[in-house]
């Protein structure tokens, strides 16, 4: 069986490492850019989730961290290895490369060994970093590991984070969507696209939550809309 990415590590495992990071961060990023949070008591307290994100920001990982109860393991690019400070953090926080564009067998094994482990699997759905703050169309990679591994998908939009490049204490938000079950879906290209869409379309609900919470100033008892708890197989 293959050990969860970070599990071999001897000292400074990826728990540490998050706790660590939220003590630090929390202490002036978090208030820096403002960071409302949305939904939060959605993410489980235990047991393993595939989190779906948008991504519009090198910033995102960051704060979706910081949004999060729990650790996260994230699938992230192989490119970033190749920054000498990054290769060293990265392993510490349970993250791990996959090749985009390719068929990354090393990094579904990874991402399945993470949710094996009872963890939860940061994945950005779009595949790559949008241009526009609007929400991309969700490869099937996320629906592929949570139907392998029996976990449920928890949809997560950030917005505001693509401004922090010209405006670093542009107010950021994070809205959490409503956990989907895949379970009945069963396997195969058709039904890993209908799960897929099914995620876009959460994130896309989610984004029309946060622009109109941020036309109301962002209240702190805003609540993110309750969708689809189930995606059913495909006829």
């Amino acid at each position: 069986m293959t050990a969860a990415p970070g599990d071999d590590l001897r000292h400074w495992r990826p728990e540490a490492t998050w706790k660590l990071a939220r003590i630090i961060l929390q202490s002036w990023f978090a208030p820096m850019m403002r960071l409302r949070v949305y939904g939060r008591d959605r993410v489980p307290v235990t047991g393993s989730a595939v989190l779906a994100a948008n991504h519009i920001s090198a910033d995102d990982p960051i704060v979706l961290g910081m949004a999060c109860p729990r650790s996260i393991r994230f699938m992230a690019k192989v490119e970033l290895w190749r920054v000498p400070i990054l290769r060293r953090v990265m392993p510490h926080t349970g993250a791990f490369p996959v090749v985009r564009g390719a068929s990354d067998r090393g990094a579904i094994q990874n991402a399945r060994a993470v949710l094996r482990s009872g963890n939860l699997l940061g994945i950005f759905v779009e595949g790559t970093r949008q241009t526009s703050a609007e929400v991309g169309a969700a490869k099937t990679g996320v629906a592929m590991c949570a139907v392998l591994e029996g976990a449920m998908i928890i949809p997560a939009c950030l917005y505001g984070t693509d401004a922090h490049r010209r405006n670093p204490f542009r107010r950021a938000a994070v809205a959490w969507g409503t956990p989907i079950d895949v379970s009945g879906v069963g396997r195969g290209a058709r039904a890993y696209r209908l799960i897929a869409t099914a995620v876009e379309e959460e994130l896309r609900a989610l984004r029309d939550f946060l622009i109109a919470a941020e036309k109301a100033g962002f209240p702190r008892d805003a609540a993110p809309p309750t969708s689809r708890t189930r995606v059913e197989a495909p006829t």
